[in-house]
């Protein structure tokens, strides 16, 4: 929060000190009169203070310190909900339930060795976090501990830059905020644990960070990390495409610049905001290597029922999953949350483009875009993991709530007990995927 505080103005007609030593307005000179004596001479010259940031440093220890803690928290409920009488008995299945049994699997014998039924169906397993992880064994022996120490690491990364990004774009309280709602979204352990969460949010947070920062050349580094990482990864391009115009167009923030200038400056630019296609490209590559065929995991992602679907469509069948299974342990943690998310979604940001302190043109179309692209699936299971990543709803909901302290602790605490709740529900093979 900026605090403007008055720069000590030099003695002046019209003042005298106090005992204290601070001057004060002498009797007959009226305090309007000593205003407009300063408004005359131009000496109204505030300054802005501002809170101390806090250091990267903390914010990687708290948050990688948080991801071991779920991880424990997680292998205790497991334990005691399973009955598991063993560490490594509980360690087993805790660390490879659903999708992480095959990134570990694909970490372990490759794209090519890792096959069902004669076929090469994970190639709709992005590489980029199995190629992190295969790294990571060179250092860690035990594949499910490299993805667990891998995951923390990179989820600790990826809080820092969006720390760096929210401070940027607002002040350092959002940023915190934002954190503090971000890490305790029911669906961030995943983060911690052998999934790609951790290591996406890296990547898109990083890209976007430095496509505010103009560091176009970071900016493809890790846009192609993302869009190895998962199909949304390439959405980093449009708040990229968003800065770069705000950044070179001719308008109110770049005075005189002509559209020959514009061009000639950020053509090159939007060149670099391509190269994300990379990434994609090497994921195409993959599927040619192993199976012949770049596009062979659209065919392969009939065996999930995994496909593209309308919006319209997807809202549908969730609704009517929802109102079938109602009062299940699938309605209560699949349904209910996949369609009371995208409401809460889709209502920060509208308040976000009604409120102009909030408005964000950058975050506002990558919030958008990704929820968007999150629930056009025809096979829509885990849309709060893949939520989980999507930093600029947390930022957005952080500026809304900037001013409201009360509502803030409300929604922290209900995210808490609900993160605690959906964790137990995964420790035990439940609906939360």
């Amino acid at each position: 929060m900026d605090i403007i505080v008055p720069i000590p103005l030099p003695a002046e007609p019209g003042l005298i000190k106090s005992k204290f030593g601070y001057p004060k307005t002498a009797p007959g000179i009226s305090r309007a009169s000593r205003c407009a004596h300063h408004a005359e001479e131009g000496r109204f010259a505030p300054m802005r203070i501002q809170r101390p940031n806090t250091p990267l440093w903390k914010i990687f220890a708290a948050t990688f310190g948080f991801r071991i803690l779920l991880f424990f928290i997680g292998l205790a409920a497991c334990a005691a909900l399973c009955g598991h009488k063993t560490f490594q008995s509980a360690y087993s299945s805790f660390t490879q339930r659903w999708d992480a049994w095959h990134y570990i699997r694909l970490a372990e014998q490759g794209y090519a060795g890792y096959m069902e039924d004669g076929k090469h169906l994970f190639l709709v397993f992005f590489p980029g976090y199995v190629w992190a992880l295969r790294a990571m064994c060179l250092l860690i022996p035990d594949t499910a501990a490299a993805g667990l120490v891998l995951s923390a690491l990179c989820c600790a990364g990826g809080y820092c830059y969006v720390y760096k990004l929210t401070e940027t774009y607002y002040n350092a309280r959002v940023a915190r905020s934002a954190l503090l709602y971000l890490a305790l979204f029911p669906y961030s352990f995943f983060s911690g644990l052998v999934m790609t969460e951790g290591l996406f949010l890296l990547a898109t947070a990083g890209a976007v960070y430095y496509a505010v920062k103009r560091k176009w050349l970071l900016f493809a580094v890790f846009g192609i990390v993302s869009a190895l990482t998962r199909m949304t990864g390439l959405l980093v391009i449009l708040p990229a495409f968003v800065e770069l115009c705000i950044a070179e167009l001719p308008g109110k923030r770049n005075p005189g610049r002509t559209w020959k200038v514009a061009l000639r400056r950020g053509v090159p630019r939007l060149l670099l905001l391509a190269v994300p296609l990379l990434g994609t490209g090497g994921y195409l590559l993959l599927n040619y290597i192993v199976d012949g065929d770049p596009l062979a995991f659209m065919t392969m992602q009939e065996h999930w029922h995994q496909g593209f679907m309308w919006l319209p469509g997807v809202l549908r069948y969730v609704t009517a999953y929802l109102i079938s299974s109602f009062g299940t342990e699938n309605g209560w943690f699949l349904w209910l949350p996949t369609l009371l998310l995208f409401v809460l979604s889709v209502l920060i940001l509208v308040l976000s483009a009604l409120k102009r302190e909030a408005r964000n043109p950058a975050l506002w179309s990558h919030a958008a875009i990704y929820l968007i692209v999150t629930y056009s699936l025809s096979w829509l299971l885990s849309a709060g993991r893949y939520l989980s990543c999507c930093f600029a709803l947390f930022i957005l909901l952080a500026k809304l709530t900037e001013k409201k302290p009360r509502l803030r602790t409300v929604i922290l605490c209900i995210e808490a007990v609900c993160m605690l709740v959906f964790l137990g529900v995964y420790a035990k093979s439940g609906p939360v995927l």
